[in-house]
């Protein structure tokens, strides 16, 4: 998390750019483009799942939950992963259905709060490892309120301390959309993987157990080598599969420079 600007994986350019913080519009706008970005993802999956039959489902017409339904029915994601898409889910209605709503930390806290254990805990493991960040946001968030008052005036001190809660808000909230992101990526870069190289993945596996059974001296890399098969795609670039076309390549190498 933190500025990704000067990153080598594919896909946090993008993200740190779609997740940016105006402050004219809020948290709440954040959040939103986050969900969006969540909602195209599965709609990625469902499009290269129907192989160029998904002009009938009519996705564009489909809703988050009517999409997370396909997903999740079909086994294209795990339920676990289907748990914390619910609930932001239900987080966006609640934004998108009550006037003058805000998203604050507590909200926030409450929505990570009803993921399931796996996902919640990548979260506050991203929030924990950001504390450099942390430090950064609160300096900032002080500044803007000494900016606003004299020193010493008691408005002050409200004033860093709803500073200082939003920008744990936005901490929380990055961490969010990075690792839900990173997980509907990764299912849609071994998606990609499986389709083009589905035949040859049969084959290695075969070839494997053979190997092993025969005791040929054949190793999966030499076996990889000889069938022209690459390693399953590094988990480290799957933000890059949000970004990219249903008909982008699977996306199986590590970083780029």
């Amino acid at each position: 998390m933190g500025d990704m600007q000067g990153s080598k994986y594919p896909g946090t350019r993008e993200l740190d750019k779609l997740l940016y913080l105006d402050y004219e519009a809020g948290i709440s706008m954040m959040f939103l483009r986050g969900h969006l970005m969540l909602e195209q993802a599965l709609a990625t999956l469902i499009e290269l799942n129907a192989r160029g039959r998904a002009a009938a489902l009519r996705l564009e017409r489909a809703t988050f939950a009517s999409k997370l339904s396909m997903c999740e029915g079909f086994g294209f994601i795990e339920p676990a992963l289907a748990t914390a898409l619910k609930a932001v889910n239900s987080e966006r209605n609640r934004l998108a259905h009550e006037l003058n709503v805000r998203l604050e930390e507590e909200n926030v806290s409450a929505l990570v709060g009803r993921f399931d254990p796996v996902h919640r805990a990548s979260v506050e493991a991203v929030v924990a490892a950001s504390a450099a960040e942390a430090h950064s946001y609160e300096a900032q968030a002080s500044k803007r309120a000494r900016a606003l008052f004299e020193e010493g005036a008691p408005e002050v001190e409200n004033l860093i301390a709803a500073y200082a809660s939003e920008a744990r808000a936005v901490r929380l909230l990055k961490a969010t959309f990075l690792v839900l992101g990173m997980a509907l990526g990764h299912e849609i870069q071994m998606l990609r993987y499986r389709s083009e190289f589905g035949d040859k993945i049969e084959a290695y596996r075969m070839a494997c157990a053979i190997a092993e059974v025969e005791q040929t001296g054949a190793t999966p890399a030499s076996i990889r080598e000889h069938l022209g098969l690459p390693e399953e795609p590094d988990p480290r670039v799957a933000l890059g599969a949000l970004f990219a076309g249903p008909t982008s390549p699977s996306g199986s190498g590590g970083p780029t420079e």
